[in-house]
């Protein structure tokens, strides 16, 4: 296997917290540090019978499983789905589409004067459905970009994160959950693309809201471990029962309500550019998506301009944009989007 590639498993495993192997060809190739005392359960299960084990990763499109097993992780490779190119398509849907914006962003100081309230939930649903195809759009172009336009850049991402915790914390609390923010860190430096930082973590966030449990909390915990920056999105809820639909994403899952299903390849695609590693974890109650990107070590002494970045959403904002299949209508409305 690809030395890089061992490189970003042995970073995976070492965000896991109970005994974790990677397994190729029936034969243990990695363990993590508290691994030791479970390698004989490890070696058991593998004496009784083949397990599924991963196949050399040779390209950049891979992604990681994760399967509890008794007191103990198996992790695996599998190679993600490619999309065809749509680029053309696309442009050609984002031309009505930014027509749509323009005829109900022309009606919305009429509705701050109007006493119809129906009138007014209406017109916040169009609005939302014009976001949610908005997301939808960018997503499937997103991934049909045969180069991702990667402008990476110093952050700071204890303060990054508070900023996005100060934008998307009303958000939440109008879908019914409270969002959290806990670092064990007071500072933490990496290269990223802020813009496809941002991305990636509203993507999460979005997921994190529809599993969650109402009134409960979902937590962003970020940490350090070994050179790397461990940030985990944690929701309380029902585990998933489609996990490897989930991880794998063939096929979006059938009883998916909302949403195209592409968010996690995404993500994933954003996460890989960083030279970063994306883990989703069941836990009992609930589920874990994690990202362990590496810190950079050469902040102090480089000197850098920000990078001015095209905008994807086009102005509009990029939280109500991102978390627009999971938020009320109201979110919306004229007061709301001003």
């Amino acid at each position: 296997m690809d030395k890089t590639v061992l490189d970003r498993y042995e970073a995976l495993l070492s965000c896991l917290d109970r005994p974790a192997f990677l397994v190729q060809d029936g034969a243990i190739i990695l363990q993590n540090s508290c691994a030791a005392p479970a390698e004989d359960a490890l070696r058991r299960l593998l004496d009784a019978g083949p397990l599924c084990a991963p196949s050399a990763v040779t390209e950049d499109c891979w992604s990681f499983t994760v399967r509890a097993m008794d007191e103990l992780y198996m992790v695996q490779a599998a190679h993600l789905p490619q999309l065809s190119a749509m680029e053309s398509a696309i442009r050609s849907l984002r031309v009505p589409l930014t027509d749509l914006f323009a005829a109900v962003g022309a009606l919305m100081p009429w509705l701050e004067e109007t006493e119809n309230p129906s009138l007014r939930n209406r017109t916040a649903e169009l609005n939302q459905g014009l976001y949610r195809l908005l997301r939808a759009i960018d997503n499937v172009g997103f991934l049909a970009e045969k180069e991702l336009r990667f402008q990476p850049e110093p952050v700071e991402f204890v303060t990054f994160l508070y900023h996005l915790e100060q934008d998307v914390k009303d958000l939440c609390q109008l879908a019914g959950v409270r969002f959290v923010l806990q670092t064990s860190v007071k500072t933490i430096r990496i290269s990223a693309d802020r813009q496809l930082l941002e991305r990636a973590i509203l993507n999460l966030l979005s997921n994190a809201i529809r599993a969650a449990r109402p009134g409960s909390e979902i937590l962003l915990l970020l940490s350090k471990n070994k050179g790397k920056a461990v940030l985990e999105i944690r929701n309380t809820g029902e585990p998933p029962e489609n996990f490897e639909d989930i991880l794998t994403y063939g096929e979006p899952p059938a009883d998916r309500q909302s949403g195209t299903g592409l968010g996690l390849l995404l993500v994933r695609r954003i996460v890989q550019a960083h030279n970063g590693v994306f883990l989703f974890q069941p836990r009992e109650d609930g589920a874990s998506a994690i990202l362990s990107l590496p810190v950079c070590q050469d902040l102090a002494t480089t000197l850098r301009s920000p990078v001015q970045a095209v905008d994807y959403a086009g102005g509009f904002n990029h939280q109500l944009l991102e978390l627009s299949d999971v938020l009320p209508a109201e979110a919306f409305g004229a007061a709301s989007i001003d």
